[in-house]
């Protein structure tokens, strides 16, 4: 520091390499190309919203790797960096639906520190996707990072991205066995999805909202109830109207199973046979997994002979793990370990 002049006036005595400003120089130049027009001259941006709204359908269709490979293909037009975001976010979502963790983290490390709006938002939700990956191997670590990202949002005023991070953050809380709180996720997040028109994230959280209710129960040790359906069914509702939801059966399957559980074995495979038209051509480890375990137990418990109870156990198992869900991989063994199949008698 020095002073000099009539004023006295401080001066900082630092060189130009000193001085590291935020946001940095790439940001600035991201933002002015972002807000000078080159719609009319460069019409690229029509191929590259061809790509992203072909992604986005094979997404919602269940399709990830095909979305994958749309959403990884290099963004054409440099006038708006939305279309990168965009492209970026898609990147991650199917990354996680193909249950490819290193490219989700790759996505989710390239966005991490953006200083823009859009990137703070992709941001926020790349960071979600990846903490719902760890769920199973890092729940407590990755529900702390959530809740202070979550508090970061509300100060920002990103609706959308603080009901995405809600959402999952109700999850991670209902893995560490808190159904209060994940009730409360949930529930603001069902309400942040309504406010922003956000109809395939609306009915995850209606369909998260049924199953901590059930969770609720069974550590009060009792069944399900109709409300639990009642929540089903509004998700389903959604799905139905919007045209969303393509891309899981969890809701189905849960579903059956709350009937299964119930004793209403043709209200379980109702739902049974709604999902199976799903998993046969979504590509979801965790969906399929499941299906095949309630089915086995199904077969197992109430034989109709029409599938392989051992087989689906066997199959549900290396699904499971192929996931990391050491706990579901856990549940069918022990199903494998301790029933037996009675097989249906042929009618003389």
């Amino acid at each position: 520091m020095s002073n000099r002049g009539r004023t006295k006036a401080w001066r900082l005595d630092v060189t130009p390499e000193c001085v590291c400003l935020r946001p940095g120089r790439t940001d600035v130049v991201a933002w002015i190309s972002g807000r000078t027009s080159r719609v009319v001259g460069e019409e690229t941006w029509v191929d590259d919203l061809a790509r992203l709204v072909a992604a986005t359908a094979a997404l919602q269709q269940g399709q990830a790797e095909l979305a994958l490979a749309q959403a990884e293909r290099p963004t054409t037009y440099s006038g708006e960096p939305a279309l990168e975001a965009w492209s970026a976010l898609l990147a991650g979502r199917s990354a996680l639906q193909h249950d490819d963790e290193d490219r989700l983290f790759a996505v989710c490390e390239a966005w991490l520190r953006r200083a823009d709006a859009v990137g703070k938002t992709v941001s926020s939700r790349l960071r979600a996707l990846l903490a719902y990956k760890n769920r199973f191997t890092d729940t407590a670590g990755a529900l702390a990072s959530l809740r202070r990202l979550a508090a970061d949002l509300e100060l920002g005023g990103d609706v959308s991205a603080l009901a995405s991070v809600l959402n999952i953050t109700g999850l991670l809380a209902m893995r560490m066995g808190d159904t209060r709180a994940s009730a409360e996720y949930h529930l603001r997040a069902a309400a942040l999805f309504g406010i922003v028109g956000d109809y395939p994230s609306l009915q995850g959280a209606l369909f998260n909202l049924a199953n901590c209710r059930r969770r609720a129960q069974l550590q009060e040790g009792r069944p399900p109830d109709e409300t639990v359906f009642t929540l089903v069914e509004l998700c389903l509702q959604v799905c139905r109207v919007f045209g969303v939801g393509a891309d899981s059966a969890q809701a189905e399957i849960f579903a059956a199973r709350c009937a299964f559980e119930m004793g209403d074995i043709t209200r379980s495979r109702r739902y049974m046979a709604d999902a199976e038209a799903i998993v046969k051509r979504i590509e979801a480890s965790f969906d399929q997994a499941s299906f095949l375990l309630l089915r086995a137990e199904l077969e197992l418990t109430h034989p109709l002979g029409e599938h392989d109870p051992v087989r689906d156990l066997q199959t549900a198992e290396r699904l499971f793990l192929d996931v990391d869900d050491e706990s579901s991989a856990a549940e069918a063994r022990r199903v494998l370990a301790t029933r037996s199949p009675r097989r249906p008698t042929r009618p003389r």
